[in-house]
């Protein structure tokens, strides 16, 4: 735009000296007189297709400040979404390693389980077979113990049989003797 209106402006400069120049020719010289109108007309017709252009300048100019104004507009969303975007992906990383930090996490978690599963079937085989040696022993035991007093009732019985038998001799006795 400054280019154009020092344009114009050195044309009008140029302008001015050749309507000087002029002026002296036609002093001097009046056969010039039909040239110097002619291109003044012609200058008169490049004038207005030069206003017309300047005019059509200062429209664009105005357009191009619009869109100057609309691209700054549009600049500062693409900023602004440029920077949401960054924080979408700062907070995508983020989650990104929670998730890998979670499934380090279930991973460890699960291989534990599985150890403590093989460990608990373990522990109760372990358990069941204490159990069934205690479970065979106290059988064993309350055998044992059952015969060890079922020999001992048996003696007593036997012994208590001998000493009842030794009353009833002992009775009969002393019945022989008392005469009844």
């Amino acid at each position: 735009m400054k280019d154009l209106h020092r344009q114009v402006a050195e044309n009008t400069d140029i302008l001015k000296r050749h309507t000087e120049i002029l002026e002296d020719h036609t002093q001097r010289h009046s056969e010039h007189s039909q040239k110097l109108d002619e291109h003044s007309r012609k200058l008169d017709e490049h004038g207005q297709k030069l206003d017309e252009h300047g005019q059509k300048l200062d429209e664009h100019s105005r357009k191009l400040d619009e869109h100057s104004r609309k691209l700054d507009e549009h600049g500062q969303k693409l900023d602004e979404h440029g920077q949401k975007l960054d924080e979408h992906s700062r907070k995508l990383d983020e989650h990104t390693a929670l998730l890998h930090e979670h499934t380090r996490i279930l991973n460890e978690h699960s291989q534990w389980m599985v150890n403590k599963d093989r460990a608990d079937a373990d522990a109760m085989a372990f358990i069941g077979e204490q159990f069934e040696k205690v479970h065979e022993t106290m059988h064993q035991l309350f055998a044992r113990y059952v015969g060890v007093i079922s020999e001992e009732f048996h003696a007593k019985v036997a012994v208590v049989n001998e000493k009842v038998k030794w009353h009833d001799r002992r009775l009969d006795r002393i019945e022989g003797e008392l005469g009844l």
